[in-house]
């Protein structure tokens, strides 16, 4: 039987190296976040304007050249445009920042993104499915673009696919923006509390953490118009402005994650103008 005191040395030396080998890749990550920190900041482009960048289901997407919503003037009726070298067609509906009581001078432009059926003009074209990837805050135009097609393929290429950046994100306009700089909201989302379960107390972290997200909204923006007319509601009433803009009279949707909140409240707004819907992926 080993002596007491060589087991407890061994004990001693297998914690001492634990705990070098634990500061080691400690170190290592530390560095790893500064250098990609570093590089950020040295590779981050501000916009140019606020309609040349658009946010998806994970945040802001850096703005792109060639985008196609500077050249597009707003309409209040759909009007569409060949847009991202001819696969899609893009169209900016102007529409009231506030349904309750519409002014001429407050307005919100929504960016709406379409892939067209296979054969609009064909026998058994079946109009327009409208889809919302989640979120909320999630960008429909970046969803569409990134696997629209792939939506396609399950539901029919008989249908166009429909989806739009919802009011204050991407390129509708005005925006939500929460932050003073494109550096501070980088900042921000480098100090992620973690998934469920990263750490103890990791739903406390992140409760903290959207709270004192909230207040910097509100002290960052002040009483924006944009701010107080942004929710699920005002997004179903949207939505219902595009489907009759489109000229359809009834939605075929196809909602994930938060998007099953929206197609319900929608549902529960506007019975009568569902056709079928989809909430795939229940949020809770």
């Amino acid at each position: 039987m080993e002596p007491p005191r060589l087991r407890r040395r061994r004990q001693q030396s297998w914690l001492a190296l634990a705990s070098m080998v634990a500061s080691g890749v400690l170190a290592l990550l530390f560095l790893f976040r500064a250098q990609r920190a570093s590089w950020l900041l040295h590779n981050l482009n501000p916009p140019v304007s606020p309609v040349a960048s658009s946010a998806d289901s994970r945040g802001s997407e850096s703005k792109e050249p060639d985008s196609p919503w500077i050249g597009i003037k707003p309409s209040r009726n759909i009007e569409w445009h060949a847009c991202y070298e001819g696969r899609y067609e893009c169209a900016r509906l102007d529409v009231p920042m506030d349904w309750l009581d519409p002014t001429e001078e407050e307005r919100v432009v929504l960016a709406v993104l379409r892939l067209r059926a296979k054969d609009p003009k064909g026998p058994d074209y079946r109009g327009p499915l409208i889809f919302n990837p989640g979120g909320p805050g999630g960008s429909g135009i970046w969803a569409l673009r990134d696997h629209g097609s792939a939506l396609q393929t399950v539901v029919g290429d008989n249908y166009d696919i429909v989806s739009f950046d919802p009011r204050g994100i991407g390129a509708s306009i005005p925006r939500i923006e929460c932050w003073g700089s494109a550096q501070d909201r980088m900042l921000w989302n480098m100090q992620d509390a973690g998934v469920v379960d990263a750490h103890p107390g990791v739903l406390y972290d992140a409760f903290a953490r959207a709270t004192a997200f909230s207040h910097n909204c509100a002290a960052t923006m002040g009483r924006d118009s944009i701010l107080r007319h942004s929710s699920t509601t005002y997004h179903a009433r949207d939505m219902l402005e595009i489907l009759n803009r489109m000229g359809e009279a009834k939605l075929k949707y196809w909602g994930f994650s938060y998007g099953t909140v929206l197609g319900g409240t929608f549902a529960a707004m506007y019975p009568e103008k569902v056709e079928r819907l989809v909430s795939d992926g229940k949020f809770r």
